[in-house]
């Protein structure tokens, strides 16, 4: 005698989840839904970590991905796609590593292209761009930054077989025009199949700062096998606001006023300049700014004292040969500021 039985099987879906917002800083939070009815894990803690509320929590730079378990389905998710976790000085506006595509930047076309391999410093993915042609370009969303004063670009590349005196360029556009913010020559500024970072500074007091703002990479090369590939570019926007009076420094200033520097332009060829915004107090006597620079070497080549009531510097870097340096300012023997300069003939 035979019995026979029916079976039945449920087939549940994965969840759906969302993120609110891909790039946030290291503090920042960010959420992920669902919030409710199930659990939340993250793949690297130590870079993010989430509460079962789909709260995420930027704790170290890096990337992470989180997947959400249902308690009536016992059901996963897919992990969701990379939250970029960033070191930021202002406020974060694009935090770029390219792991999940091309977060909204613009293919150049043929000489421009999303690459995976070991010439990324981040993760896999990096953006090439080669020789020089119209579509040796990469484009970034548009931004708004009408409401800030100076723009940063914090960036890694790695290039390979770019020749003697070969560059690429980061241009920015100001609503209406593209403008070279930043150059990098092969021999000078950096080397080939070495990983490098560079900064680059955009300020108000130069350049219009519209609601549709953009910065693109363009190689400046000679043929298809001249290549960079540009990897965890990071933007930032920061309102510098004055203090009142723009005279004498006071005798705290290295402990409280120090943000306050701005140099620009970076990169130089002829001078550079540097503004600040400080607060006199009743009965300060004047005092003296010591301008230094040094090469990459540590040795001194240039250095001057300047009045510090100006409210500005201007030092002239003409006799200078390209390249890096560092730009070291103090008063009355207490260190104010330091930063990098690239001077470019």
């Amino acid at each position: 005698m035979c019995i026979t039985s029916d079976r039945y099987i449920t087939i549940n879906a994965r969840p759906v989840v969302t993120i609110a917002s891909t790039s946030i800083c290291i503090g920042a939070t960010t959420a992920l839904t669902p919030s409710t009815g199930g659990t939340w894990v993250s793949s690297n803690t130590a870079v993010a970590t989430v509460t079962n509320a789909g709260v995420v929590s930027g704790v170290s730079a890096g990337t992470a991905t989180f997947t959400f378990t249902s308690t009536s389905t016992g059901c996963s998710s897919l992990p969701t796609g990379a939250v970029n976790v960033s070191a930021c000085s202002g406020t974060l506006l694009g935090a770029y590593y390219f792991e999940s595509g091309w977060q909204s930047w613009t293919d150049g076309g043929t000489d421009c292209a999303r690459y995976i391999g070991t010439n990324s410093y981040e993760g896999s993915y990096s953006i090439s761009i080669r020789d020089n042609t119209s579509t040796s370009v990469m484009t970034s969303p548009a931004l708004n930054v009408s409401t800030f004063t100076k723009l940063t670009v914090d960036f890694w590349f790695y290039a390979t077989s770019m020749d003697a005196g070969e560059d690429f360029w980061l241009q920015y556009y100001n609503g209406s025009t593209w403008s070279t913010v930043g150059s990098w020559t092969v021999g000078t500024n950096f080397s080939n199949n070495v990983f490098t970072n560079r900064v680059a500074t955009v300020l108000k007091v130069n350049y219009a700062f519209p609601v549709n703002a953009k910065f693109r990479f363009v190689c400046d090369a000679s043929d298809d096998d001249d290549v960079v590939y540009i990897d965890k570019v990071i933007v930032t926007g920061e309102t510098i606001s004055g203090r009142g009076n723009h005279d004498v420094i006071p005798e705290d200033f290295a402990t409280h006023y120090a943000n306050d520097f701005v140099i620009y332009p970076n990169p130089a060829s002829d001078y550079i300049n540097i503004g600040y915004q400080v607060t006199k107090s009743p009965n300060e006597e004047h005092s003296m700014i010591l301008l230094q620079l040094f090469d990459t070497s540590g040795k001194m080549v240039s250095e001057k004292l300047y009045n510090s009531n100006e409210g500005k510097i201007t030092h002239p870097v003409d006799l200078l040969k390209s390249g890096l340096y560092i730009i070291k300012l103090s008063t009355k023997g207490k260190f104010l500021h330091n930063n990098k300069i690239h001077i470019m003939k």
